[in-house]
């Protein structure tokens, strides 16, 4: 059997109590054929790119990406959220009446939220977990306070359904300048978030890398445009 150790061991005592196995590589190194969730991920880990990646297990995945023993399946979106069949919907509605149906979801996910209630305000919905590590919330904290300020006229609203480190200091913001009518942040629920993607009219997905990417995938079933961008 061969397994990985996070540092070479001097020996066997050595290895048994202060060097712990790395499980994760020496399952790579011993699968006959390995996945993962998108071709272009796959791509990127074995070219180098996202830090987070351990050495161990890019190298072996690169050698398994050289051998020809390597794909990435790419993630399909839940046809559930489908808003012609969810339930979770205020107004279920399809191709010839989604713009009524998208407002009457949008008041009711703004009464809930206790937004103000305008069905031509422009939503934008943030839908992924408040992780600064992958998902870039670093960006919806420096320009969360202009982008609303810029579009007050306008009754811009931007909902966030999603739990994660950086909930804190986005809550700081929208008490500081008082934003409860057109900034929700809220902790993650499966029905609310079905309520957002189909009230709103953007998603924010400014990722710093993104495996596959569900929510995405998602949007275009509620009619609803992803934002993204970039960062350094």
């Amino acid at each position: 059997m061969n397994l990985y150790f996070s540092s070479e061991p001097i020996n066997y005592y050595h290895a048994r109590s202060h060097v712990p196995i790395d499980l994760l590589t020496s399952g790579i190194f011993a699968a006959h054929y390995i996945n993962s969730v998108s071709p272009r991920f796959l791509w990127e880990v074995v070219e180098g790119w996202h830090s987070v990646v351990p050495d161990s297990v890019r190298a072996e995945l690169r050698a398994k990406y050289a051998a020809g023993c390597s794909a990435g399946i790419l993630n399909a979106p839940d046809i559930s959220y489908d808003p012609m069949i969810d339930d979770s919907l205020a107004q279920k509605f399809g191709v010839k009446d989604f713009v009524d149906g998208k407002k009457a979801n949008k008041v009711a996910l703004q009464r809930e939220l206790q937004l103000k209630q305008d069905e031509n305000a422009p939503v934008f919905f943030w839908p992924s977990r408040l992780d600064p590590v992958q998902k870039g919330p670093q960006l919806l904290t420096e320009i969360l306070h202009r982008l609303v300020s810029d579009y007050w006229e306008r009754d811009l609203q931007v909902v966030i359904v999603a739990n994660g480190p950086h909930q804190q200091w986005i809550d700081k913001i929208v008490s500081a300048f008082d934003l409860r009518e057109r900034v929700a942040i809220v902790d993650f629920e499966e029905r609310l978030s079905r309520l957002a993607y189909a009230a709103s009219d953007f998603m924010l997905m400014p990722s710093l890398f993104e495996p596959c990417g569900l929510p995405q995938m998602t949007a275009p079933l509620v009619w609803l445009s992803p934002l993204w961008c970039i960062l350094p």
